[in-house]
């Protein structure tokens, strides 16, 4: 019986590992006569492989000889029977570790041996070989309106899509003006985002997160599921640099507060680039099911980033604007972005260590574990920031493929993602994924939402999305149900607070109809923009008194229009903290110290 070998070894290496029966079968394959003693047996057949090779590969099916191909270009000449099955199905043929209880076998035995391909083989067989063909990845042009609950074949739920895109736009803004305001309340030790603070996200999304009580099954509510867009958001600040911790709450970085006078699709795709990288905070985190992440076997989890890398490039690779089903884009993972979400699954285990281990044979399989992070990557990350639009389901019965699995016996759902079944990149995905440079903002279809009068009147003509409601609370006044009047004091606030004018014209320009503003309205804006600038903050200063007549005087006649401190005629001096240091110098030039107070 021959063993799998990590060594890569030569042809003859590999025949004398072969007891003589092994020899014989595998000789058999060949239907002709054999020496019977093994030493001539293990001559004769090397010699035979390596004067008829274009004669065996000629007698290999085309599967056989794709599945040559792939090990003979592979970087390690490994035969991984897992890639392949993922990448050409159930039919790839087994290569058995023992023949003699074998009938028709593939003759793919006389090419790879313990999982390998000998080494003064593979030379050979690359240049007889050509590259194996891509992977095919199918692509969908109509979605079912329904999908079978596995565990009740008989019952249908609805598929509910989700285009993301413009969604994105209104939340990026959203939820970095919460932040700004303080309101984003987080785990100091997690970065996670209190119970409390994401409902409150979620009333600032537009179309609030991902499932609704309308679109699960009537036995099966959130509990479990949500949040998930509304959890992701706090996150994707934390990871993008846009906002940081302090005292429990988010806090927009200077990087944040530029983001808000910034292209939506451009702060969204440096957002997507620096998230990607994160090292922080572990999405593996949110499986609450698999246990020993914050135990032993958090040593070893692979790093995020590395994960995260294999799917993206993945994605760059599959058609765009064409629905794609997340089991066959996790089979093409799989195959050509193969990743380890650990280096021991014995440390990660289900309900319990001595039974549950991810270890154990099928505990781990690639739908489970990375599968259910590729879908995660896909719910959570790449939906929540727009580059994808999604089609889903509850995850109650969505997927059932973990049902022999010890300890989850009750479990409704495996992750909250199990209901993700099809997506499709979009316009902005192609953007942030490098596909092109180019990016044009999709037309608002809520067009015409506003309607402005020239007595800085605003009337909801259609009902807005929260975050527009709390837009424009910032900068007028409610004065009916649907009425609202520009206040020039709160537009002065905010602009101190960092918004510009010109992202106040663009919220009305894209809301309200016409190209341009009414008359009174751009010019009330434009007074207000002038307004703010005339008082400047030069920050905080130190305060100095001169008691000496002559010395006030001296200091007067010296000083400069680009000086920047300010001598007042009862003595007093006031100099910016930070040009104190440049003060006393200029002091010092004039033979003046500065004493003690008091």
């Amino acid at each position: 019986m021959l063993r799998y070998s990590p060594m890569i070894e030569t042809l003859d290496y590999y025949l004398n590992q072969y007891t003589i029966s092994d020899l014989k079968a595998l000789a058999h394959l060949l239907s002709l006569d054999v020496p019977n003693h093994k030493a001539e047996l293990v001559r004769w057949m090397s010699q035979y492989i390596r004067t008829h090779l274009e004669q065996i590969i000629k007698e290999l099916s085309d599967l056989e000889q794709n599945i040559l191909s792939e090990v003979v270009h592979s970087g390690r000449g490994w035969f991984d029977e897992k890639r392949l099955y993922a990448k050409y199905g159930r039919d790839v043929p087994r290569l058995y570790i023992d023949l003699t209880r074998v009938r028709n076998a593939s003759k793919l035995h006389f090419f790879i041996y313990g999982g390998n391909i000998p080494s003064d083989l593979r030379d050979k067989l690359q240049n007889l070989l050509p590259q194996p063909p891509d992977f095919t990845i199918k692509t969908i042009s109509d979605l079912p309106a329904f999908i079978s609950v596995v565990t009740e074949p008989d019952k249908k739920r609805k598929l509910v899509i989700r285009e993301t895109e413009s969604d994105a736009w209104h939340d990026i803004q959203a939820i970095l003006r919460l932040a700004q305001e303080g309101k984003i309340k987080v785990s100091a030790k997690t970065g996670k985002p209190t119970p409390g603070s994401t409902a409150l996200v979620t009333g600032m999304l537009k179309g609030g997160d991902y499932l609704f009580p309308e679109n699960e099954s009537s036995e099966n509510d959130s509990q479990g599921v949500l949040p998930i867009k509304a959890f992701a958001w706090p996150v994707i600040l934390q990871g993008s640099g846009l906002a940081k911790i302090s005292d429990s709450k988010l806090v927009l970085s200077k990087k944040g507060e530029q983001a808000l006078n910034r292209p939506a699709h451009e702060v969204i795709e440096q957002a997507w680039r620096d998230w990607l990288k994160y090292r922080t905070f572990d999405p593996l985190s949110r499986f609450e099911l698999i246990r020993g992440q914050r135990g032993k076997g958090k040593r070893y989890l692979t790093p995020p980033m590395d994960r995260h890398y294999e799917i993206e490039d993945a994605l760059c690779e599959v058609p765009a604007n064409e629905w794609i089903l997340c089991d066959d884009f996790s089979r093409f993972v799989q195959a050509e972005h193969y990743f380890q979400v650990s280096r021991n699954l014995w440390t990660l285990y289900f309900s319990e260590l001595q039974y549950g281990a991810l270890g154990y044979e099928g505990f781990s399989k690639w739908n489970i574990l990375q599968g259910r992070y590729i879908l995660l990557f896909l719910f959570e990350y790449a939906a929540t920031l727009g580059l994808i639009d999604i089609a889903y389901t509850h995850p109650a019965g969505a997927r059932y493929n973990y049902r022999n699995i010890w300890g989850l016996d009750d479990a409704s759902f495996l992750t909250r993602y199990d209901g993700l079944m099809y997506f499709k990149i979009n316009n902005l995905g192609q953007y942030c994924l490098g596909h092109t440079t180019e990016y044009t903002r999709p037309a608002i279809s809520e067009k015409h939402m506003l309607s402005l009068d020239d007595d800085l009147m605003i009337k909801i003509v259609v009902p807005l999305q929260p975050g527009d409601i709390s837009y424009l609370e910032k900068i007028a006044d409610q004065i009916d149900k649907d009425m609202w009047q520009l206040n020039g004091k709160k537009l002065l606030a905010f602009i101190e607070d960092g918004e510009s004018i010109e992202n106040v014209s663009r919220f009305f320009l894209q809301r309200a109809e016409g190209k341009s503003l009414p008359v009174e309205f751009g010019d009330f804006l434009q007074d207000v923009k002038l307004r703010s600038t005339i008082v400047s903050d030069e920050g905080e200063v130190q305060q100095f008194r001169i008691t000496d007549e002559s010395a006030l005087q001296i200091l007067k006649n010296k000083q400069k229009p680009s000086d920047k401190f300010r001598v007042l005629n009862d003595g007093t001096i006031l100099v910016p903290k930070r040009a104190v240091k440049a003060f006393r110098e200029e002091l010092h030039e004039l033979g003046f110290g500065i004493g003690k107070s008091g």
